[in-house]
């Protein structure tokens, strides 16, 4: 395994723990039309599931009247959040060609932020003293609790997951936490990647200047402080991916340097795939977008497996 890719040593176990305790909770769902966004060819709710933490988690489900090509989970960026319009009509959008799309907010964030307010700090600082306390260990349980959810309202044994920024990030990383549940990956230009490298570097654009200030006010931490967010970097969980992965890379991206999205394609194992703009800073890309729809459409039909092959406990 590259150096860039070392677990901690308790690294497999940790997220062990984290799937057993997601898969231990009924999701107790709770859902309400939604008909500012639903239309003629596709029925939209709003849904809330209960996550770890007895954690009640939003998010907004898109049913087609004729699904076609399976089920999407998609994770919002660190900012963003699922009831924006930009991610609300691109979410139409894809179920309208045939896609169940579920997004989500997990804690911390849009309609999920009162569940656990990230600290002043950033949200990378958000329970840094160990991983059991930081933020993003709940954050993943609700990606793959939403990932449970979404295969069994869709009745499919395997989904695909995908975002932009954060959203890349933790569509790779449910990907490796519950490898059962994911059928294919599409990350575009994926945060929450070597954060060793922009340490290094002292980022100063984007989230991750929030690890160089606080290293920078607590030199003595700063190795704590890269153990713990090592186990929510996509670096060491690239290797733990099986489903075929899109990766999109955008080389004029200062928040997302080329060279640490480049690392994170270069450490998987699976099937891999990867689109290079040349142009493209950190924005969404709608070519990814297309991409990616031709991508979930032919990972999702070679899954033969049936629902009643997968244990979903719910």
């Amino acid at each position: 395994m590259p150096d860039i890719c070392r677990r901690p040593h308790d690294f497999d176990r940790f997220w062990a723990e984290v799937r057993e305790e997601v898969y231990a909770v009924k999701p107790e769902a709770v859902c309400s039309p939604d008909e500012v966004w639903r239309s003629d060819e596709v029925l939209v709710e709003h849904v809330s599931f209960v996550s770890i933490g007895r954690t009640r988690i939003h998010g907004w489900l898109f049913m087609p009247a004729r699904p076609k090509y399976g089920a999407l989970l998609y994770l919002p960026g660190y900012s963003a959040a699922t009831y924006m319009d930009v991610l609300m009509g691109v979410y139409r959008q894809l179920a309208t060609a045939g896609f169940v799309v579920f997004g989500i907010d997990p804690r911390g964030q849009g309609a999920s932020k009162a569940a656990h307010q990230p600290s002043e700090e950033g949200k990378l600082l958000t329970g840094i003293s160990s991983p059991d306390e930081h933020i993003m260990r709940g954050i993943l349980a609700d990606c793959v609790q939403g990932a449970r959810y979404l295969a069994h309202r869709a009745g499919v044994s395997k989904i695909g997951v995908g975002g932009h920024s954060q959203g890349a990030g933790l569509a790779l990383m449910t990907a490796s936490v519950a490898p059962e549940l994911v059928g294919s990956v599409t990350a575009m230009i994926p945060f929450l990647t070597h954060y060793r490298l922009h340490a290094q570097r002292r980022h100063q654009v984007g989230p991750y200047r929030e690890i160089t200030t606080y290293i920078e006010k607590h030199p003595d931490a700063a190795e704590s402080v890269l153990n713990v967010l090592s186990y929510f970097d996509t670096l060491p969980h690239a290797p733990r991916i099986h489903a075929p992965t899109l990766v999109g890379v955008g080389l004029e991206d200062a928040t997302c340097p080329p060279d640490s999205v480049l690392a994170l394609h270069d450490a998987l194992i699976c099937m891999k795939g990867l689109l290079s703009f040349p142009k493209m800073g950190h924005v969404h890309s709608p070519l990814f977008y297309h991409y990616a729809v031709h991508w979930h459409r032919l990972h999702l039909a070679q899954m033969q497996a049936t629902l009643a092959d997968l244990k979903l406990g719910i």
